[in-house]
This record gives structure tokens, C-alpha cells and sequence, in this order.
């Protein structure tokens, strides 16, 4: 009886530890089901989008060598964006002496372009990169502090990259100010999106370097599930994790003197987050091969920086309506863009940020919905042969 138990515990614990269990993928299927829900708002009411004349304007701009040219330039970057997802992963590994073959990583990079579009935040996305990374044969602490020091560095880039365009924004917030409560909303939201990448930045510092911090956190957490009623740990559980988050600083720290990797995965981070807001000018150029508006590349690539920015308060999926709005409402304020012929410019607008988000968002998650798709059936099979054990790794 006693020894019945005792499998049935190591297999809910089994359970919890492999990512594919059922609570995760019933949370993946709603937040999908949401995320098709917000597209169709954006789309009918927000963007307002007329198809037919989308369909018409992009079939018209790439019969000509130019437009030709923007799309060749949109699939790059969508495939840019796709093999980002594993590349300072990939780094990190090779380090470690860990080989993984080329095709897993392209299936890890469409499962995380799907995660990501779907799913709040950071909050799937993160611990399934460790669940990737273990079923590598990484240590838990050791894909821990991959992800802390990658998070770090990313949280430091963003807030680089963000800070300039908010000044010259801010610079040219009349502009704003002149489209009333929205253009208030806007200036309030980016302000927030800023400081929100302020305190992203410290807490991953603290996450990175501080034991205590992870104690403290753990401690709070678990308060709040004894209030619940849920299973908890003891103070003394969670001391000894306390201590065992010594390993996960001093990986940090090694991973930081290697200062050859770090420099190439910032310049990687840099390089991406360039090429993700200046690409907004490939879709508005292929749109506009015939010349009916002019556009200040900058100030499109600072109302794209800043759009983002502003939609950092909020937390649902990457096909959320907050950003189409923000992108819309700030192009055509502060876009630079000038009407010479007889199109609205609202309509321009909107159909390059749908031209846009489709190579930076829609198509990847539609794709990466495949990969994850075949990589749920393939683990959820393999948990079902092995009668609930999990893939530990070699080095926990």
C-alpha cells in the first residue's frame, strides 16, 4: 500500500515537472482561443481593415522590381526573427560542449515564436525553454541561469534602445497631446512601459546576483498558497533552496566572463531589436512603391520603439489589441508620414502595420503552431510509454 502511494507521488511529481502536462496545454488552447478572439477586434474595429484593398496594394507592390525587393527584405527578417529564438541558446550550449542537431533547434524556434505569440508575458515561454533545455541534459539550475543571464542582458539592450526614442518622443509630445485623451493615454502608457523596463532590469539583477532575493520571493509566494489553502513549502524547504542559488550566481558569473559569448549575444540582441523596428519601413515601402507618401524612416522606427513601449503595461499575447492601437495612433502622429495622393493615410497606415506584424508576428506563430503542435503530440506520447517518468537530466 505504502509503496502504491509512494509511485503515485513520484508520478504527480513527474507530472508537474514535464511541461506537456494537462494544465499547460488547456492554458496554451485558451490563451489561442483569446489570441483569435483579440486579432478579429483588432482587425474589424480597430484597424478598421479593408482586405481587398490590401490583397490589391501588396499584389501591386511586388510585381515591380522595388516592391519586389521590400518583400524579399520582410521574409529575411521573419526568418531572422524565427532563428533569433535559439540562437544565444545555442551559444550558451556550444560552450557547454553540448551538441544539439540543427533540426531540433529550428523545432524549438517555432515552438517559442508560437509561445510567444499566444501566451501572456514570459509566463510559458520561459519555463518551457528550461523544459527544452533539460531534455538537452542541462542541469535545472544550469538552463535557470542560461535564462537569467540571456533575460539580463536582454532586459539592459531593451531599455538602451528605448531610452533615446523616448526622449525624442518626448521631445515632439505636442504632436501627441494634440489627439487629446488618446494621445495623454499614450504618453502615460509609454512613461509606464519605461519604468516597468527600469524595474525589469533591476529585478533580473537581482535574480542574477541576489540569493536572498529568491528567498524572499519564495517566501511571499508561498505565504500566499498556505492563505489558498494549496501545498507549500516549509520555511526550512525553502532556506535550502535559498542555498542551492548560490550555483545559479556563480553560473551567472561564468557565463559573463566569457566576455567573447556575451559580446556576440549582445550584439545579436542589438542587431534584432534594430532590424525588428526599421523593418516597419519595408512594409510601408512596399505599400508605397508608387509614391503617394513620404516618411521619415527615424521617426517611424521611434513610433514603432515607442509603441511597443507603451504596450509593456499590458500583459496578453502578442496579437494584442493595445499595440495595433499604440502603432496606428502613434505613426500617424509623429510617423512623419505625408499624404501626396489621393489614398487616406489611415488606410496606409494601418495596412503596413498589418503588412508588418504578419512577417513579425502572425505568420512565425501561425508556423510555429506546427512545431509545437508536433512536439506536444511527440512528448505526451513518450510521458504516456514511460508511465509518467520524466526526462531528468544527466547532470541534476
Amino acid at each position: 500500500m505504502k509503496e502504491t502511494e509512494n509511485n503515485k507521488t513520484i508520478e504527480e511529481k513527474a507530472e508537474r515537472k514535464n511541461f506537456f502536462n494537462a494544465r499547460n496545454i488547456i492554458i496554451i488552447i485558451l490563451t489561442t482561443l483569446a489570441t483569435g478572439a483579440l486579432m478579429y477586434v483588432t482587425f474589424k474595429f480597430i484597424l478598421d481593415m479593408d482586405w481587398s484593398k490590401f490583397f490589391h496594394n501588396v499584389g501591386q507592390g511586388i510585381t515591380l522590381q522595388l516592391g519586389a525587393l521590400w518583400l524579399t527584405l520582410l521574409i529575411l527578417f521573419m526568418i531572422i526573427s524565427i532563428a533569433y529564438n535559439y540562437t544565444h541558446i545555442w551559444i550558451r550550449l556550444r560552450r557547454l560542449g553540448i551538441h544539439v542537431p540543427a533540426w531540433q533547434y529550428f523545432i524549438f524556434s517555432l515552438s517559442i515564436s508560437f509561445l510567444k505569440g499566444v501566451t501572456p508575458a514570459n509566463f510559458v515561454y520561459d519555463p518551457y525553454t528550461i523544459f527544452w533545455l533539460k531534455t538537452q541534459g542541462v542541469s535545472t539550475s544550469r538552463a535557470t541561469s542560461i535564462m537569467f543571464s540571456n533575460a539580463l542582458l536582454w532586459q539592459a539592450m531593451e531599455l538602451i534602445i528605448h531610452v533615446p526614442s523616448f526622449i525624442i518622443v518626448m521631445i515632439k509630445a505636442d504632436l501627441l497631446i494634440a489627439l487629446g485623451a488618446e494621445g495623454i493615454t499614450l504618453i502615460v502608457l509609454m512613461s509606464l512601459g519605461l519604468l516597468i523596463d527600469i524595474i525589469g532590469c533591476l529585478f533580473m539583477l537581482l535574480l542574477c546576483f541576489s540569493r536572498r532575493a529568491h528567498f524572499v520571493l519564495s517566501s511571499i509566494f508561498n505565504w500566499f498558497k498556505k492563505k489558498l489553502h494549496m501545498k507549500y513549502h516549509t520555511k526550512a524547504e525553502i532556506e535550502e533552496k535559498y542555498k542551492k542559488r548560490a550555483t545559479i550566481k556563480n553560473e551567472v558569473i561564468e557565463y559573463y566572463k566569457n566576455w567573447k559569448d556575451t559580446l556576440i549575444i549582445v550584439l545579436i540582441l542589438v542587431a534584432y531589436e534594430l532590424i525588428v523596428y526599421f523593418s516597419l519601413n519595408s512594409a510601408l515601402a512596399l505599400l508605397n512603391v508608387n509614391g503617394e507618401f513620404k516618411f521619415n524612416p527615424c521617426d517611424v522606427f521611434n513610433s514603432a520603439n515607442m509603441a511597443f513601449n507603451a504596450n509593456r503595461i499590458n500583459f496578453i499575447p502578442a496579437f494584442s489589441v493595445g499595440l495595433e492601437w499604440a502603432l496606428w495612433r502613434m505613426l500617424e502622429s509623429l510617423g512623419g508620414i505625408q499624404q501626396t495622393g489621393v489614398t487616406p493615410a489611415k488606410d496606409f497606415i494601418n495596412q503596413g502595420i498589418v503588412l508588418w506584424r504578419s512577417f513579425y508576428t502572425y505568420f512565425p506563430t501561425l508556423i510555429g503552431l506546427f512545431g509545437f503542435m508536433g512536439l506536444t503530440i511527440f512528448h505526451v506520447v513518450s510521458y504516456k510509454k514511460r508511465k509518467g517518468s520524466f526526462i531528468e537530466s544527466k547532470y541534476e
